[in-house]
């Protein structure tokens, strides 16, 4: 039986991540980074080293759900506030989400 988003842990993300530097293939840590870790697009592909187009591409293929604009600002505004300037998560803030 295949896993849904839901079932899958933050740990389980951060030990693929660390374990995988294509990660940004695998659908449940797209899943997961973009809508419980309200990363953007092209704060995914900062983490990756790839491009946002390139995540965006990846999370179409998956039919991954996207953020309405407002709800994007929205966060965005959220983040400057709580990371400052760089407000792209790294991996080691992940760490929050922690179950």
């Amino acid at each position: 039986m295949s896993r849904t988003a839901q079932s899958i842990t933050a740990q389980e993300v951060v030990d693929r991540i660390r374990g995988d530097k294509e990660a940004y293939q695998d659908a449940e840590v797209l899943r997961f980074l973009y809508h419980n870790a309200s990363m953007s697009m092209r704060q995914i592909g900062d983490m990756f080293d790839v491009s946002g187009p390139a995540i965006d591409y990846w999370m179409q293929e998956y039919g991954i759900e996207r953020r309405e604009m407002e709800e994007g600002f929205r966060i965005r505004q959220v983040q400057d506030m709580e990371l400052g300037e760089d407000s792209t998560p790294r991996l080691e803030d992940l760490q929050q989400f922690l179950d």
